[in-house]
């Protein structure tokens, strides 16, 4: 979202921390997590307990300048922009009986990146130097005693060196608020602040949920083929891994065939064969030989095995992903020695080719693990396939040959006996009708007849109407006469000349 190019998104980014913002300050958020308290004259001070005067504005003005300026005209663009609120509150406290006292001072800026959206591209983190001017220009708040906080928010992030400006210095303290590229939000406080990067945080237990539950669905191939390392999930979200480990336990109460367990140390969700009877299996903790005994022995039932056959497909999985993300690691830095090689000097060349050829060695051996692991996973798989197969036959529980046979007998005299019916009631309907009397239907004939006159009437001719003429006649009258040929005689003598 913080590099794109579409203006609503940043308008929705910012709505959703000033919606915050103004929920904290009016104390309508409960929990620990969710009780603002900031520096004052007195210490820290929670914000609710006092008294609070809030003034908002915004900085649509300047934006509209800065589309003239841009000669940029589009009405609907301007809608769209963000507004660059801004919140300024100053804190009350009561002295004595009547009179009160300033404590402190909080202002939340937005900073979105209206010139690069109103330019149609994909916007930049803010930096440092971006950041100060843009305080520069945004008038500061009036009358501020005691000390002050300062929250900023850029839709579109912050560079590493801007991120450093979360500080507490001179009586200010300084609060980032930044979209994040895994979802969610980032907050940046200063260590004497740390509870500030929870409290600002817009995005709620809720939403978290609702990330990781998404993140899940879309991995569904992953716990077909093998199970969804949490650990992993929750790096990828930037979320605590309580937070993900409990969402998934959920999501697998619900479900009839996931199921979460630690294997390896790591907490993994994976699909524990076609039927959740097996998940309800337990028993005491035995060594790996008197497991297989057990289960694959003749006392072993179906579910037992999916069970366990499940479980060793997810752990074998997670080492198979585990060793390829160790290869990708040593490609990367086989990459990083390749181009040191090209600068380096004879020395340096020959440690190089060393450290190569042992990083090429170590990609074998991860190779070859791999090729064992798949195998293995392969091998798991097809047992495990065949076992939910016989498991499925023995649930369906099908009719025998007999019963079959049975059945259709009794179902042909059914059909019989639904056919001689059909036939006993066809020979008992009365005989059709026209649904007219005699007379009703001679008068009905008598008012076609004048709808349709016959066939006499219609050839009789007017006498004032021309006579029409054979066409033959008419082409021959038609056709011009012309003189008839001279015959020419084959005795006629020519006069000799002369």
């Amino acid at each position: 979202m913080r590099d794109s190019a579409d203006p609503s998104r940043h308008k929705d980014a910012e709505r959703e921390v000033m919606r915050h913002v103004e929920a904290l300050i009016a104390g309508e958020l409960t929990g620990r997590d969710r009780t603002l308290s900031i520096d004052t004259r007195r210490g820290r001070q929670q914000v609710v307990n006092l008294q609070r005067d809030v003034r908002r504005f915004d900085q649509t003005n300047e934006h509209k300048r800065l589309m003239v300026d841009l000669d940029v005209a589009d009405f609907d663009l301007q809608q769209r922009l963000p507004r660059g609120e801004v919140v300024d509150v100053s804190l009350v406290g009561r002295q004595l009986v009547f009179f009160s006292t300033k404590l402190g001072h909080m202002r939340v800026l937005s900073m979105p990146p209206v010139r690069e959206l109103i330019q149609g591209v994909s916007p930049a983190p803010l930096t440092s130097d971006e950041v100060k001017r843009r305080l520069r220009e945004v008038p500061p708040p009036t009358r501020v005693a005691g000390p002050m906080t300062q929250v900023l928010v850029s839709t579109s992030g912050f560079t590493p060196e801007a991120r450093q400006l979360a500080v507490t210095s001179d009586r200010t303290t300084t609060v980032l608020i930044e979209p994040d590229v895994a979802g969610g939000w980032l907050v940046h406080a200063p260590d004497t602040h740390a509870d500030l990067r929870k409290v600002f945080n817009p995005e709620g237990d809720a939403d978290k949920r609702r990330r990781v539950r998404e993140t899940l669905e879309a991995r569904q191939t992953d716990l077909i083929t093998g199970g969804v390392s949490l650990k992993k999930v929750a790096d990828d979200l930037h979320l605590p891994a309580s937070i993900v480990e409990a969402e998934a336990k959920a999501w697998a109460k619900q479900s009839t065939n996931l199921r979460v367990k630690t294997l390896d140390g790591v907490p993994v969700l994976y699909r524990e064969g076609l039927s959740g009877d097996a998940a309800s299996v337990k028993g005491p903790s035995m060594a790996m030989m008197d497991r297989l005994l057990g289960i694959f022995g003749k006392k072993g039932d179906v579910e037992k095995k999916v069970a366990y056959l499940s479980e060793r497909r997810a752990a074998l999985t997670q080492q198979r992903d585990g060793s390829l993300e160790e290869i990708g690691v040593l490609e990367a830095k086989e990459a990083e020695l390749r181009g040191e090689f090209k600068d380096a000097s004879k020395i340096a060349r020959q440690r190089i080719t060393a450290q190569l050829v042992q990083l090429r060695k170590d990609i074998a051996r991860n190779q070859q693990l791999m090729q064992v692991l798949n195998q293995q996973v392969n091998v798991v798989g097809t047992h495990l396939h065949n076992l939910e197969l016989l498991k499925q036959g023995e649930t369906a529980k099908l009719p025998d040959v007999e019963e079959i046979a049975e059945d259709a007998a009794k179902a042909e005299e059914v059909l019989a006996d639904l056919q001689a019916g059909n036939e006993l009631a066809d020979s008992v309907l009365p005989p059709e009708v026209s649904g007219m009397t005699s007379e009703e239907q001679s008068v009905y004939e008598e008012l076609l007849a004048e709808l349709e006159p016959p066939a006499e009437e219609s050839a009789e001719t007017d006498p004032q109407q021309t006579p029409v003429t054979p066409k033959r006649e008419t082409e021959t009258a038609a056709k011009p006469t012309s003189p008839p040929p001279v015959p020419s005689s084959p005795n006629r003598v020519e006069p000799e000349a002369g």
